[in-house]
């Protein structure tokens, strides 16, 4: 049988309407999706609450607004007091962080607390953190910035304060050594004192790895794979070097970081004459001091390891 241009464009047809007619439930009703009930506490993968929350005097409430913008609106006494508003977008989120639960005193004051978090929608970035005392007068206390990470809120020394535990971005693709993913991100913990949250360095110190462990740590210099190969083997090395140096200097061990770094360059470049060797070094150390001193908690960070 010969197949025309038109019956091949009927069977077509044909065959569409068979597939149609066969997968369709359209003689079943079809099951509605069950609407979850949130709070103005949800998590942010629900959609945006509609709810009010009412702590002591004050009531809060969430709305879409007809300019494309997302708000909290706080209310005292039925007044409205403030209005928090950002840029609505379909993957950022503007929201009351869950934990502690809203109206928690997180920093001892004897006064109710709310966190207000928002996330600008990027691949992962931003994250922001503003947090209001709910007393006689609502007041914004403090703001974090957590860039690519959030910030958690937990009580970890048991004295009825809650630490912020996060995370410094200051290296994210630094000196163009690191994609994202393998970029330095030390873990920070931040306490309440003096009326902010500031780097709790007694909480993030621990103990000095051992030097016999520590002078194995060369792991990348030699590979060639994933995004190391368009790297010179230097830079590869540099890299290693850049990652160890940050997680010793977020721990307290700023001055075995330096103590590794005299050792990293002697031995990458054992070939070369020791005035070369110390230039290399200088020049690496004071670009990666300026880099480090960029961090939101640099004046901590040098205090933390005796600087």
């Amino acid at each position: 049988m010969i197949l025309t241009r038109k019956s091949v464009y009927y069977f077509l047809i044909w065959v569409l309407i068979i597939t149609f007619l066969g997968g369709c439930n359209c003689d079943k009703p079809q099951p509605v999706e069950e609407k979850k009930n949130t709070d103005i506490s949800s998590n942010f993968d629900q959609e945006p609450i509609k709810e009010s929350l009412r702590i002591n005097n004050y009531t809060l409430k969430y709305s879409r607004k007809k300019d494309e913008k997302e708000c909290i609106d706080f209310f005292k006494s039925g007044k409205k007091i403030r209005s928090y508003c950002e840029d609505y977008f379909i993957y950022a989120h503007l929201g009351i962080v869950k934990t502690p639960a809203p109206g928690t005193d997180i920093n001892g004051d004897g006064i109710p607390e709310i966190i207000i978090e928002q996330y600008s929608g990027g691949a992962h970035c931003c994250y922001s953190y503003d947090i209001f005392s709910l007393g006689k007068k609502l007041r914004l206390i403090d703001s974090l910035d957590g860039t690519h990470s959030t910030f958690d809120f937990e009580d970890l020394d048991g004295d009825g304060k809650y630490e912020a535990i996060g995370t410094d971005f200051v290296f994210v693709y630094w000196a163009g050594l690191f994609g994202f993913p393998d970029s330095p991100a030390p873990g920070i913990i931040l306490r309440w004192k003096n009326g902010k949250y500031r780097l709790a360095g007694d909480l993030m110190k621990k103990p000095p790895p051992l030097e016999k462990d520590l002078y194995k740590k060369m792991p990348y210099i030699d590979r060639e794979d994933r995004s190391y190969s368009v790297l010179t083997r230097e830079e590869r090395s540099y890299l290693v070097l850049t990652t160890v140096m940050v997680e010793l200097i977020y721990t307290g061990n700023g001055n075995l970081a330096l103590k590794y770094c005299d050792w990293f360059m002697k031995n990458i470049y054992k070939d070369k004459p020791k005035k070369e060797i110390i230039k290399k070094r200088d020049e690496f150390l004071a670009d990666f001091k300026k880099q480090l001193k960029e961090s939101f908690y640099w004046p901590e960070l040098k205090k933390m390891n005796g600087w």
